[in-house]
């Protein structure tokens, strides 16, 4: 079951596992969030937090935590690497992380 990304911004802690504050911050476009999986892919954490500040015009922590946030592997949580629906945001239903997938649907 995918998350709306308002109502996680809206909890108290935005991540169950990590207790995560910052709130997350997305693109709008389909192809913003392709660039920015791809950057993430390849462990580029600042050119990923330097871009997605640029993007969604967001502060340094809301990048930040999209990145501790974000799962490189399709329907593989970030945190315990158990399996996860693919969808755009996710809880994970054996260790709470929030998750984020912005790669391919398919």
């Amino acid at each position: 079951m995918s998350l709306d990304l308002s109502l996680v911004n809206a909890r108290p802690r935005r991540c169950e596992r990590c207790g995560c504050l910052a709130p997350f911050a997305a693109p709008l476009e389909a192809t913003a969030k392709r660039e920015l999986h791809v950057i993430a892919v390849e462990n580029e954490t600042m050119q990923f937090m330097k871009r997605l500040r640029e993007i969604a015009h967001c502060d340094l922590a809301s990048s930040k935590a999209v990145f501790a946030h974000i799962t490189t592997k399709r329907g593989v949580c970030n945190w315990c690497s158990k399996q996860i629906p693919i969808v755009e945001y996710v809880d994970c239903a054996q260790c709470k992380s929030f998750n984020i997938w912005w790669g391919d649907a398919a």
